[in-house]
């Protein structure tokens, strides 16, 4: 008999993961949870419990991923951000109304009284409008894609920051790995309660139960594991103002997870020996931002060394690097 202690423990406390993983997890959870709503299934509960809490992870760690551009956008001026807004609805409406039709229940959720609303947009109806558009792209994402929905909400962070800049507030927007920590951790305790009440609900087919979350989407981030007597995890420590060669070999058909866990900036880059320099085509990770790179994208086989170089003149940065 399985101890009762068990039914009491955070499920997802000893899985690591990266975080683009656990949000397809949890998208992939939120996409089931919906199909069986729609065939009458009491779970809309959950559902409503579980969808804010993921869009607030996402943008979280899309504010991260994209920090370079995010930091770039202080120098837009409101207007620009408002011109830009008309401009990429005015793009992505031909999508929408080829997609649905223009009579389309879909269609006017995007634009319940047409284009001319957003001709006329300005700083007293914006927020509306883009709470419009991004509400009708999630709703919506199977059809259009998830690319529609990143589009208007990285259209309305920039707004959102040039906003701050004009009316003298902070602009400061970086999110600290603590930040995302403290929405995964609300996520997380989501996902454990719907554990549950799943559990509950169909405590007469435990099988069925189990089909509302796809762990095979969980990608794990072990430091343990070895191969060949290796650990599958590195951890590169760059000082201040240098680069540094990663220091393990690999094939041309790897790819690898970096993991910024400082707190400065790095670039990534390929290279035929270990004192070359910089290239134009590094690839940059910002502090707390993970990204999956490809050794092809580093050049190899010609290249057969990974460079770091730390971005800081005065902190050291830090890097594990994972093969997946």
């Amino acid at each position: 008999m399985r101890n009762e202690s068990y039914y009491f423990e955070n499920p997802y406390e000893n899985r690591n993961f990266s975080r683009e993983s656990f949000r397809k997890y949890v998208d992939n959870h939120l996409y089931i949870l919906q199909q069986a709503k729609a065939k009458g299934e009491a779970v809309g509960d959950i559902i409503d419990a579980t969808k804010p809490l993921l869009e607030e992870y996402t943008l979280t760690v899309k504010q991260i991923s994209t920090g370079k551009a995010t930091r770039t956008a202080r120098t837009f001026t409101v207007d620009q951000c408002i011109e830009k807004f008309k401009k990429l609805v005015a793009q992505r409406e031909g999508l929408i109304r080829n997609k649905f039709g223009k009579s389309s229940e879909a269609y006017l959720e995007f634009f319940p009284k047409g284009l001319s609303q957003f001709s006329a947009v300005s700083k007293k109806n914006i927020d509306e409008l883009f709470d419009q558009v991004i509400k009708g792209s999630n709703t919506y994402k199977t059809e259009l894609g998830p690319e529609l929905e990143q589009e208007f909400a990285d259209c309305y962070h920039q707004y959102k920051i040039a906003l701050d800049s004009q009316e003298g507030k902070k602009g400061d927007v970086d999110i600290s790995v603590k930040d995302i920590e403290s929405v995964s951790a609300k996520l997380i305790r989501q996902l454990t309660l719907n554990i549950h009440k799943l559990a509950i609900l169909y405590i007469d087919k435990p099988d069925y139960a189990k089909t509302f979350f796809t762990n095979s989407l969980l990608r794990k981030k072990s430091k343990s594991k070895q191969t060949n007597g290796t650990s599958d995890t590195y951890t590169v420590t760059i000082p201040a103002n240098t680069t540094k060669e990663a220091g393990f070999a690999f094939s041309v058909d790897k790819t690898m997870l970096f993991s910024n866990v400082g707190s400065e900036a790095v670039l990534i880059y390929g290279a035929a020996s270990v004192d070359a320099p910089l290239s134009p085509t590094a690839i940059e990770i910002l502090s707390g931002e993970e990204k999956e790179i490809t050794a092809t994208q580093l050049g190899a086989p010609a290249n057969r060394f990974i460079l770091i170089k730390n971005k800081s003149l005065l902190v050291e940065a830090e890097v594990e690097i994972l093969f997946v």
